[in-house]
């Protein structure tokens, strides 16, 4: 009957560590899911880093209506140089409009505005004129 005893004793003591183990998992498990329901993900180890456009941004040159030309140039050396994506373009290159070139960006429609290719075609590439005055003197010297 002893036997018996300790056999019925051990079988109790794994079937609780099972329910203990099993209690567990579906802890975790619920854990797991609340947490994808309100947006927290799991830590992944070797993640890519995220792309921060106002770091990349800060990577520019000053944009004036006088240097547009070479503001694009740069853009160009430094966007191959850090290998930014298409759709990061215009995110980065907006906050550096101001004047003539704001003014263009923001008669674009909002699909326009989203192609980095249609907002460099429609920012203006020639200074603005500094009046025919100043043409006339200019071109008087010349001769």
């Amino acid at each position: 009957m002893r036997k018996a005893e300790i056999e019925f004793q051990r079988e109790m003591k794994e079937k609780e560590q099972d329910f203990e183990l099993k209690k567990i998992e579906h802890e975790i498990k619920m854990t797991e899911e609340q947490g994808s329901r309100i947006g927290i993900q799991p830590t992944v180890i070797n993640a890519q880093p995220v792309f921060r456009v106002d770091i990349a941004s800060n990577l520019l040159p000053k944009l004036t209506d006088s240097n547009v030309v070479e503001f694009f140039d740069a853009f160009q050396k430094i966007q191959e140089l850090n290998n930014w994506q298409p759709q990061y373009l215009t995110q980065i290159l907006y906050p550096h409009l101001s004047g003539r070139s704001l003014s263009a960006f923001s008669q674009l429609s909002l699909e326009e505005a989203k192609s980095f290719e249609t907002v460099n075609e429609s920012i203006p590439f020639n200074p603005p004129s500094s009046g025919l005055h100043e043409a006339i003197q200019h071109l008087g010297r010349c001769f």
